[in-house]
């Protein structure tokens, strides 16, 4: 299971108040055990005021820069804190968000690619309604964090085997590890299976990495799964992730023809295109509902364009409209 979400403020001593009032607004996500929030205030007396702040700043998840003239201004802020945070963000360790607070003009701050709250980088203190304004940069960071519990390689995990991690919109519902018991060609499998009687959502195993590598290339995955009394179903998934929020440029999970039931060992692929613009790729298998699924024989190969994609073709126009042509099943 993912351990939960941290969250670090970077801000300015005279935003204190907006701060709080932030926080506030964040304290259902805590509640719910998604996220931790850190800032200077958490400091102890005696304590390395400086040492503190370059640990939680090294192992955040999530950055919060907290946007105004004071913070700008800041020469600890803005060449110490916000340039290690952007290094991170960069290298795909963390996540920046910057949160307007106050007007000051950032079109050159290092930040300034970035997709900015509240929503259109409208600053919190113009908004007539300063509740809705947080209430938006609540809804914008807990958009991030259902991501980043579901997707993001860099959240710790129990992990049993280098390079993979759990994740899923429900990993506390499923186990995984390696199983030198069950093998597949004398290889040795790695699991995925429920722990508990109702699981909720899916799990997933899987990896995450660079794109750089694979840019303009058709790129396939596959491996032998062996399933046993799968009530829901399983299935290999490949995602080519573009920059910015959200930017799925290519998906396949099998959902089409999912592995149900108990099976034996059997080979399964995913084939997606990898565009320039990619900067990530992500893979693995997934499960929902009860049951276990094996996984051996991982290989991730380029493929000459003659072998198909796998992920679901649309057609050039729509077709069918007067529903007198009905699907032979």
């Amino acid at each position: 299971m993912a351990s939960t979400i941290e969250v670090f403020c970077c801000y300015a001593r005279k935003d204190k108040v907006l701060l709080d009032e932030l926080k506030t607004h964040l304290i259902p996500l805590q509640r719910r055990g998604f996220i931790t929030i850190w800032n200077d205030t958490d400091i102890s007396p005696g304590t390395d005021w400086e040492e503190e702040i370059d640990k939680h700043l090294n192992t955040a998840h999530i950055i919060l820069l907290l946007v105004s003239p004071s913070l700008i201004a800041s020469e600890y802020c803005y060449s110490k804190e916000m340039k290690r945070a952007i290094e991170r963000h960069n290298q795909g360790e963390a996540r920046v968000i910057p949160v307007i607070f106050r007007p000051v003009d950032w079109t050159d701050a290092p930040f300034s690619n970035l997709q900015c709250l509240p929503t259109n980088a409208k600053p919190v203190m113009d908004w007539r309604n300063r509740g809705k304004a947080f209430l938006d940069i609540a809804l914008g960071i807990k958009k991030v964090v259902t991501e980043l519990l579901v997707f993001a390689p860099n959240i710790p995990e129990e992990v049993t085997m280098r390079s993979w991690f759990m994740a899923g919109s429900h990993p506390q519902d499923y186990e995984q590890g390696i199983d030198s018991n069950v093998t597949y060609n004398g290889k040795n499998s790695g699991y995925l299976k429920a722990k508990v009687a109702q699981p909720g959502g899916f799990g997933t195993l899987m990896q995450m990495f660079k794109a750089d590598y694979y840019r303009n290339k058709r790129m396939r995955l596959s491996a032998a799964v062996k399933s046993e009394g799968l009530e829901g179903w399983a299935g290999l998934w490949m995602r080519i992730d573009g920059p910015g929020r959200r930017n799925t440029l290519g998906f396949d999970n099998m959902q089409s023809r999912p592995i149900k039931g108990t099976t034996d060992w059997q080979k399964y692929d995913v084939v997606l295109d990898v565009p320039q613009e990619s900067a990530y790729i992500a893979f693995g298998i997934l499960l929902e509902g009860k049951g276990q699924a094996w996984l051996s024989d991982v290989q991730f190969e380029e493929v000459q364009t003659d072998v198909p994609i796998t992920s679901v073709k649309y057609p050039d126009q729509p077709e069918n409209l007067d529903f007198g042509n009905p699907e032979r099943v």
